[in-house]
């Protein structure tokens, strides 16, 4: 997907940053024991999904994800694991979302860098305990994929 020549690459990157200004009232007013997807139409900066952005697009959000969340220096201190799980059985692209989970400068809650079979990437934060395998996700940011995703 290419770059929405609408809407200038600066333009987008302040209006995703303003939208990740909400995450502390976000992570407060929701039941905050499932992940909160930080595409830019859950923030409610614009109705796009990741899988909707262009790859400079993508690399504006994963830039401002992890500047917001403290995670500039160096991201590798912060991660607490890795895992994978299967796709869902009617996903698009069939196969193993890795997962990396990184610690925020927000206490209690949890980045959770996620990489689909098609190289595609989602950004989540979730609470502070490592998210059982039964927690069921259904995350309208995953790529093409209109099943539940299990992590």
């Amino acid at each position: 997907m290419s770059h929405n020549p609408e809407i200038p690459l600066e333009s987008f990157e302040q209006a995703y940053a303003a939208g990740l200004d909400q995450l502390p009232e976000l992570i407060e007013s929701e039941i905050f024991d499932t992940p909160l997807p930080l595409d830019p139409d859950s923030l409610n900066v614009e109705p796009r999904t990741f899988e909707e952005l262009s790859p400079l697009e993508l690399d504006i959000v994963q830039k401002t994800i992890f500047n917001k969340l403290g995670l500039t220096s160096d991201p590798d201190t912060h991660k607490i694991r890795e895992y994978t799980t299967p796709t869902p059985p009617k996903a698009t692209v069939p196969g193993t979302i890795k997962a990396v989970v990184y610690s925020t400068n927000i206490e209690g809650v949890f980045l959770q860098e996620l990489v689909f079979p098609d190289f595609r990437q989602s950004w989540v934060i979730g609470p502070s305990d490592p998210l059982p395998i039964s927690v069921q996700l259904l995350l309208k940011t995953l790529i093409n994929f209109s099943a539940l995703v299990f992590l």
